[in-house]
């Protein structure tokens, strides 16, 4: 099973970098983390963190998780899956959100 060499896995994440660039989520840095089959998941450290009026305690948000889904595997590059798959997970990440969120009054 072929993974992404370093040099490849540096271009994706360039590649990723760039395309959340113009967004709230703009990271200075990604970091692999491990344990997808699929779709690549990293933990990105915030170019300007932020402070969600969401979040228990008004914390200030220094890092995210990113997930990308490439057009084949992330633990096998040869394994070839359609990348329209991503197209809604974010709209359950959200509906998880608000189930998780408390109710306001």
């Amino acid at each position: 099973m072929p993974q992404l060499d370093a040099s490849e896995l540096e271009q994706l994440i360039k590649h990723v970098k760039d395309a959340i660039s113009s967004t709230p989520f703009a990271c200075s840095s990604l970091e692999p983390l491990s344990g997808g089959t699929t779709s690549f998941v990293f933990r990105g450290v915030l170019a300007h963190p932020f402070q969600e009026g969401d979040v228990p305690d008004q914390q200030i948000l220094k890092t995210v998780i990113v997930k990308h889904a490439a057009g084949f595997a992330s633990c096998n590059s040869d394994f070839a899956i359609d990348d329209s798959r991503a197209v809604g997970e974010p709209q359950q990440s959200r509906r998880l959100l608000n189930f998780h969120r408390p109710m306001k009054k």
